[in-house]
């Protein structure tokens, strides 16, 4: 298990994937090759890492944005949000200005390990196990919740103060690990929901519902139109919003309130932004219309709720 304050010389780690990481010949040896588990907590100004074929991997800024790349798809990552990667899976890294990260590259041995100790229900088992696709995520943006979020300042906490204990930091890895396999999951039943008969379709429509779900995430902050999402997602306007309220319960105005409002409690409990600069962050033009919106989804007006939260 490494850890790592700066990204590694990409000539380097190239040739190491190249070669599985296998480490020097020794007589008698039996070393398992391929990625191990390493975590980036990087502050870095503007960097590229293009073409990495990477293990199973979790993008996440404490500070900054990035932008990940990934088969075909380009998602702008912002702080409060996620993204992942499958094994194998050829990415690219951009930086465009100073940020910190927090990657969490998932050895191979320690996937399959973790993977093999849990018993999946049926329905997980069939979706991640097959010869094809021995395990796979859907490449999109994810939320972070409150579990992930005091995992990995907890990490971080322990990393400041120069020493980690590996069984405690392997344990907190795999409480991550099993945390991101319960969110993929709820892709997973979101499909099983969409009204048509074959599966090939079902993962194409989740596919592009997707990306607007990944537009949602990048720009809850500007005015979404549904034109604008159901264009993103390639579809016509009505049939996207039929199909976005079947497979994510809600309709995209909805989703996107519930992502303001997520953020404005993350801020309302974490910052001292004024409350004018958190209606601002999140899309609305002015206090009273934000104490409004508040007060209607949680039945507390923004200050309230900020001295409760801070007892």
């Amino acid at each position: 298990m490494i850890i790592r304050h700066d990204f590694p010389d990409i000539v380097w780690l190239k040739k190491q994937i190249d070669r599985r990481f296998a480490p020097p010949i020794k007589p008698g040896s039996s070393q398992a090759v391929g990625w191990p588990t390493v975590l980036l907590n990087v502050k870095s100004r503007a960097d590229f890492r293009g073409g990495v074929k990477g293990p199973f991997s979790l993008f996440y800024n404490v500070n900054g944005q990035s932008r990940v790349s990934v088969a075909s798809k380009s998602v702008a990552l912002r702080p409060g949000f996620f993204f992942l990667t499958n094994a194998s899976q050829t990415y690219d890294l951009e930086i465009p200005a100073s940020a910190e990260t927090f990657n969490i590259h998932f050895g191979e041995q320690f996937l399959e390990e973790i993977l093999e100790s849990c018993r999946f229900p049926q329905a997980l088992d069939q979706n991640w196990r097959t010869k094809t696709r021995p395990y796979y995520v859907y490449n999109r943006l994810y939320p972070q919740n409150p579990q992930l979020h005091q995992l990995i300042l907890g990490i971080r906490a322990q990393e400041r103060t120069g020493f980690i204990d590996p069984l405690w930091l392997e344990e907190q890895l795999y409480a991550i690990l099993c945390n991101i396999l319960t969110l993929s999951q709820q892709d997973f039943t979101s499909m099983e929901q969409l009204p048509v008969m074959k599966t090939s379709s079902r993962e194409e429509i989740f596919r592009r519902l997707s990306l607007a779900v990944d537009l949602i995430y990048a720009q809850f902050d500007q005015p979404l139109s549904l034109e604008e999402l159901a264009q993103c997602a390639l579809f016509s306007k009505f049939h996207f919003l039929r199909l976005f309220k079947v497979a994510f319960g809600q309709s995209p105005h909805q989703f996107i309130t519930q992502v303001r409002l997520q953020k404005a409690k993350e801020w309302l409990q974490h910052t001292d932004w004024p409350i004018h600069l958190i209606a601002h962050s999140i899309g609305l033009e002015n206090t009273s219309s934000f104490s409004r919106l508040f007060y209607q989804k949680t039945g507390i007006y923004p200050t309230p709720f900020r001295d409760m939260v801070r007892k």
